[in-house]
């Protein structure tokens, strides 16, 4: 089982939306499924089900690249995070 570092908004990944995504490096997926844990929450992910990828130089092997896979973790709904008081 992975175990998630990071939690973050569609803003880092170009997306315009508040939605919270997970980045996963691509070497975990040797199968169809990842299991990951992240905020006392276990998911399955599927690698061709992923947002976006990303390559990057890795810092601590030179020429070498990893690439993060990023998946919605969890949908932010703006209307339920800021309730209307209108009555």
């Amino acid at each position: 089982m992975y175990q998630i570092k990071t939690v973050f908004t569609g803003y880092k990944l170009g997306l315009k939306n508040t939605n919270l995504y997970v980045g996963i490096p691509s070497k975990y997926f040797t199968g169809p499924y990842l299991a990951a844990k992240c905020q006392n929450q276990f998911r399955l992910f599927k690698a061709d089900k992923r947002i976006a990828e990303r390559t990057f130089p890795d810092r601590f092997r030179p020429n070498e690249t990893y690439t993060l896979y990023y998946f919605l973790w969890k949908k932010i709904n703006k209307n339920k995070a800021y309730p209307s008081y209108s009555d």
